[in-house]
Formats: C-alpha cells, structure tokens, sequence
C-alpha cells in the first residue's frame, strides 16, 4: 500500500495535531465546516481537542469529553 503522498489529507504532516493552526482552513475547504466549531473527543480525541482549544478558544464554541 505504501506511504501517503504529501498533500494527501491523510499524510502525517498534513494531520492536524501536526498543524494545529492549519485546522480551520482544512476544516472549511475540505467539509465546508466554519468556525466557532464544537469539538468533540473521546480517550486520545480529547486530549487532541483540548491541545487545539486552549490556544483557539474564539474558534471554539463548545468542547465535549466523552467518558465511555
């Protein structure tokens, strides 16, 4: 199968813990998804959306922690 190509959205450099500021336009121009956002995460999930919140807190409307 092989590596990701760079620019694939599932390339390693393009995720968005690797570029958090990247998130918003990524957001918008892949899924049409606008800011304020709600994150939701659940076990790693949320430790990756609070490491966006704390810096983005105007780009986030509501931050959701799931405990299953």
């Amino acid at each position: 199968m092989g590596t990701p190509a760079r620019g694939s959205p599932v390339c390693r450099e393009n995720a968005p813990m690797a570029r958090p500021d990247a998130l918003p336009a990524q957001l918008d121009e892949h899924a049409g998804i606008r800011k304020p956002f709600i994150l939701a995460g659940l076990s790693l999930g949320g430790l990756y959306a609070r490491h966006y919140a704390q810096p983005h807190g105007q780009d986030v409307a509501a931050l959701v922690l799931v405990d299953t």
